[in-house]
């Protein structure tokens, strides 16, 4: 119980810091871009969301699972799960394309989406659920927290006004990508980025498998995606966003719980501890209603 203590103070500081540069980040970005160009950044950033949303279809959860369990060998779990993350980018990428081409009809729009996409295929090549099932929550968290801190850094440097919003979606790859070399290089040597393999009937076999464990893992760790409201202006949207990302605290709180326990949860069921699986089932609902009140306050 003194790892399951260490991991999940080490996560909820990280979480607290990287809200917190989250929380400046927004004031920063919201006045250099102005309000209107504010939200057609929080709206390009929202559909390149939804890409996310079929990038990590249960997958952090399917790697927690199945490398926690020692039932599978941990690289070839790795790159199953990597190379199918690279094809439903490849894929995503293309159907959100066409989408801002059909809502914006403009170059600099389909410019920008294909930086934010840019960014996605970081998240896809992400190991964080390798050490999250290795019960390391240190490494994961100390790379997101860096890669917040030199966006805010870049940001701070060189975002000064609307013309600057090239450099923004630019420093986004940056943020993301530099998560997962951090991520990669203390993996020892867990991801092979030439033993990787796109093939579409291998990851179309992997996504229908985990199909439904995706369903769970979104309600399990609260990572949902909201509709875009076309019908609002820009204006609207921008203030819509921010409401939203306070919204994410309360999220955020709870996922803490579900990310540091996962693993804990694999190991006492096949254990069959009941007694312990117990206890750990309460802890996941204290982190949900902690999650809810402190959301709700804040908001």
């Amino acid at each position: 119980m003194i790892q399951l203590s260490f991991n999940v103070i080490v996560k909820t500081v990280a979480f607290i810091l990287g809200k917190v540069i989250a929380l400046v980040t927004i004031p920063l970005v919201s006045n250099a871009l102005g309000i209107e160009l504010y939200g057609k950044y929080n709206h390009l950033i929202t559909i390149a969301g939804y890409g996310l949303v079929f990038i990590n279809w249960g997958f952090l959860a399917k790697g927690i699972r199945e490398i926690g369990s020692n039932n599978k060998n941990s690289i070839d779990v790795v790159h199953e799960i990597i190379s199918t993350r690279v094809v439903l980018w490849l894929v995503s990428t293309i159907i959100l394309v066409i989408i801002t081409i059909a809502v914006y009809q403009n170059i600099e729009a389909v410019v920008l989406i294909l930086l934010a996409l840019t960014a996605n295929l970081g998240q896809a090549l992400n190991l964080d659920f390798y050490f999250y099932a290795k019960k390391n929550t240190i490494i994961p968290s100390i790379a997101r927290l860096i890669g917040q801190i030199l966006f805010l850094i870049l940001l701070l440097f060189f975002v000064e006004s609307s013309e600057d919003i090239y450099y923004l979606f630019f420093f986004l790859i940056i943020f993301q990508f530099s998560e997962t070399v951090i991520n990669y290089s203390f993996s020892k040597g867990m991801l092979s980025i030439s033993s990787l393999s796109v093939n579409l009937k291998k990851s179309f076999y992997v996504i229908r498998s985990n199909f439904h464990l995706g369903f769970g893992a979104k309600t399990s760790f609260l990572t949902f995606s909201i509709p875009i409201p076309y019908f609002y202006s820009n204006e609207v949207l921008g203030a819509y966003m921010i409401a939203y990302k306070v919204f994410l605290l309360m999220t955020g709180i709870f996922s803490i719980g579900a990310l540091v326990l996962s693993p804990f949860v694999v190991k006492y069921l096949q254990e069959k501890n009941k007694k312990l699986i117990k206890i750990l089932s309460y802890s996941l609902l204290t982190f949900l209603i902690v999650g809810f009140i402190g959301g709700s306050v804040i908001f």
